[in-house]
């Protein structure tokens, strides 16, 4: 006789795993008579920042039972029969199901893969099942460069060629429309964009969605950075060879405060509304915590090696990396896990020329350069080791969404993806 509701205390009889709907691990309880099997029903394959259904297994009815679904991801407890759940976070999970009744309980699991899996299936890709860097169709197409690119999540992103042709995409970088046209227009995390040319700022309120002259502060406009809509900094000068000075917006250009500057400060980066990093490269650096009212030097040591920055990467408001040209040309690495208020001494790049820098955590991060070099850390920068890119054209531009999704573009058309940390 079958019992398909109650679950009652019986000697284990046996243990296997099953496949259902993409897999599942399945439990039988029972006396021979009656197999019980439990599993939990869910792709093995999860698209990133998209619903899904989970299901028990095996049960012939939910009445009477108690449902916990655990989706390894810190979102807490469901507890409905039949759930629906959605990773933001490409990695590797582990969903666990417990179904119980007054008398007993019984528990399966099922491990699934969450990746931005619809950017790159069916691309060219370095590795098999859609693994490694892949090639997508660029904008622009062969004869493109690009030298700017922005993704605001796993869908939405912009990218900008040398000549200042902006493109959008609402896919991954599979498809692209064109958006406009810039002189080097720059785009903060929430997709606000602002834009220096004709001698005045120009800003967007999000993905390049029409763009706005704004006032600015008297002086010739030099540089300028926003961390979102609202907040951001302009960079002027009152005369060739004045220095610069600074200047803070908090309510998206509508009115400017003066900052003071670091004397000789060639690099500035802001963080977030309060937290921002200065140096000139070559001797000292220089941190804020108010947002430019007030600096304190930071403890750095560039030896013999300074140089240009190229560039300041912060994951989170602690790991930082700074990216510096020598006059050579060669590229140095230093490595900051206090905010910016230290920095370790340079070492060497992953290689000789690198052209730009992106990490998705403070542990994974990309570095490309000349010839399609794509090389990979995971401990932070502390090591590096090289990705099959499978292009030969210079790469100019890396973005990491997190440890697996990231993109990267260069001359010759070429636009790169991946949904598997590059591997």
């Amino acid at each position: 006789m079958r019992i398909g509701l109650r679950l009652r205390r019986w000697p284990l009889a046996a243990l296997a795993a099953l496949a259902g709907c993409g897999g599942g691990f399945s439990l039988y309880f029972g006396d021979g008579g009656w197999p019980l099997q439990l599993e939990v029903l869910a792709p093995r394959r999860i698209e990133t920042g998209r619903d899904f259904t989970a299901r028990p297994g095996g049960l012939d009815s939910y009445g009477g039972l108690h449902f916990e679904w655990d989706f390894g991801d810190g979102s807490g407890t469901a507890t409905n029969a039949v759930a629906t759940h959605r990773y933001d976070q490409a990695g590797s999970y582990t969903i666990r199901l417990r179904v119980s009744d007054r008398w007993d309980s019984l528990q399966a699991s099922l491990n699934v893969e969450v990746g931005s899996w619809s950017i790159v299936d069916g691309r060219p890709c370095t590795g098999t099942g859609s693994s490694g860097w892949c090639q997508l169709e660029a904008p622009g197409g062969s004869s493109a460069r690009f030298d700017g690119l922005w993704f605001f999540g796993p869908r939405e992103g912009i990218a900008r060629e040398e000549g200042g042709a902006l493109w959008r995409s609402s896919d991954g970088g599979r498809h692209w429309t064109r958006a406009g046209t810039s002189a080097q227009a720059e785009f903060a995390g929430d997709g606000s964009g602002w834009d220096l040319r004709g001698g005045q700022l120009w800003r967007s309120p999000g993905l390049d969605r029409g763009w706005r002259a704004e006032g600015t502060p008297d002086g010739t406009l030099q540089a300028a950075q926003f961390v979102d809509e609202r907040h951001g900094w302009l960079r002027t000068r009152d005369c060739d060879g004045c220095a610069d000075r600074l200047h803070r917006t908090q309510d998206g250009a509508r009115s400017w405060q003066p900052m003071t500057l670091p004397a000789g400060a060639g690099a500035v980066h802001f963080v977030d509304s309060l937290q921002g990093l200065a140096s000139d490269g070559r001797s000292a650096a220089w941190t804020t915590q108010d947002g430019g009212l007030s600096w304190t030097p930071a403890a750095v040591n560039f030896g013999d090696r300074g140089g240009r920055v190229q560039r300041i990467v912060f994951a989170g408001t602690q790991q930082g990396w700074m990216l510096v040209a020598d006059t050579a040309g060669a590229s140095w690495l230093l490595r900051s896990s206090d905010g910016g208020r230290s920095w370790t001494v340079p070492v060497p790049a992953p290689v000789a020329h690198v052209a730009d820098l992106a990490f998705g955590d403070p542990s994974h991060g990309w570095a490309v350069g000349a010839d399609g070099v794509i090389l990979a850390t995971r401990d932070g920068g502390l090591s590096w080791q090289a990705q099959a890119s499978g292009s030969a054209q210079a790469l100019r531009v890396v973005v990491a969404l997190d440890a697996r999704t990231a993109w990267a573009a260069g001359a010759g058309g070429t636009l790169l993806a991946t949904a598997t940390g590059g591997r």
